[in-house]
């Protein structure tokens, strides 16, 4: 057997062996589901958004550890550690707990317009 065939078999091999990970994200203190929220794998640089039901699907996870980071805004981030079998599917629900969005408060001003001003300068 050749080099380039083990490798090619390794490597089909591995593909076999990847798992997916499916769930729902909602709300921690009502359970509504959370459209929009997005699911990372950061060591792989993966990401899923949440559909309008709160459900994602990240599918071809490698088996093993991973931190899986979940966020949505106006919720505080959250982050979880799992293991991932080999192959199948695993379920990972989460629930975020929501914190309000800070923001700086901006002052806006603009010029009041006072009819008649204009003209009355334009005498003088």
């Amino acid at each position: 057997m050749s080099t380039a065939t083990v490798l090619s078999e390794l490597v089909i091999a591995a593909q076999l062996l990847q798992a997916t990970l499916v769930g729902t994200v909602r709300d921690e203190e009502t359970a509504t589901p959370l459209s929009g929220a997005v699911v990372l794998l950061p060591e792989l640089d993966r990401a899923a958004g949440t559909d309008d039901e709160g459900r994602y699907t990240l599918r071809h996870v490698p088996p093993g550890p991973h931190h899986i980071l979940v966020r949505s805004l106006g919720y505080a981030p959250r982050t979880l550690h799992a293991i991932v079998p080999p192959d199948g599917q695993l379920t990972i629900d989460v629930t975020l707990r929501p914190e309000p969005v800070r923001l700086h408060s901006i002052e806006v001003t603009a010029p009041v317009p006072v009819r008649g001003l204009d003209s009355l300068e334009t005498m003088t």
